[in-house]
């Protein structure tokens, strides 16, 4: 993350991994990228490993620069504690070692045996929830939601992302059908005071959703 006089740049190449907006207000650093999925296998993990730690070291060099305070939104890809999960053992069950469990186009767990740090549906899994914590950490900055909101019930405004209904039968047959994640966020800086944080869509049905799968944030 170099720096440029009094403005600082998140690099100057293209993300190949992510999609990254940085805009720079008079009182504030507003960051807002996709990071990419985990995937289920040993070079999707590395991939993610990487991102992670690009991330860290921006939001690090933001916070040693000092100057403005950053706020960090977006698809982060990571649901940072059961909390954030409507069924937390079922998401942790997917792409695991178990039997009948690791996810189409992975190879058969005989052949490659996931570490128990990477076991669990993209965006659930432990080294996930602890590339988060460390991103807190490491940017001086808290989980805007979170510190507002404690509910987690399944119905309620508490997961941005909401699985589809099943395409050849009853909505029930889909296998994500009313399930949900929260893994879009809002990250502040602690030099920062937050009113209110929300998520806009609820339910099984995606009310709110717009269409999408995600549901807009409003911080």
């Amino acid at each position: 993350a170099p720096r440029d006089g009094d403005t600082i740049t998140f690099g100057t190449r293209h993300e190949p991994d992510g999609r990254v907006i940085l805009c720079e207000y008079d009182r504030l650093l507003l960051l807002h990228t996709y990071s990419p999925n985990n995937g289920s296998d040993g070079p999707a993990f590395a991939r993610r490993a990487a991102w992670e730690r690009r991330v860290r070291t921006f939001v690090g060099a933001v916070r040693a620069w000092g100057a403005k305070p950053l706020v960090y939104a977006g698809d982060l890809n990571v649901a940072p504690e059961d909390a954030d999960l409507s069924h937390p053992a079922w998401f942790r069950a997917w792409n695991s070692n178990a039997p009948g469990k690791r996810f189409k186009g992975s190879k058969p767990p005989e052949v490659s045996r996931l570490e128990p740090e990477d076991e669990g549906q993209p965006g659930c899994t432990d080294r996930e929830k602890t590339y988060f914590r460390e991103l807190l950490a490491d940017g001086g900055l808290f989980d805007a939601f979170r510190a507002k909101n404690s509910a987690t019930d399944v119905e309620g405004p508490n997961f941005s992302w909401r699985g589809p209904p099943g395409k050849d039968g009853p909505p029930e047959t889909g296998r994500y059908w009313n399930r949900g994640m929260r893994i879009d966020h809002a990250l502040v800086a602690s030099a920062l005071t937050v009113d209110a944080c929300e998520l806009l869509g609820r339910g099984a049905e995606r009310e709110g959703y717009m269409g999408s799968d995600h549901c807009p944030l409003r911080l």
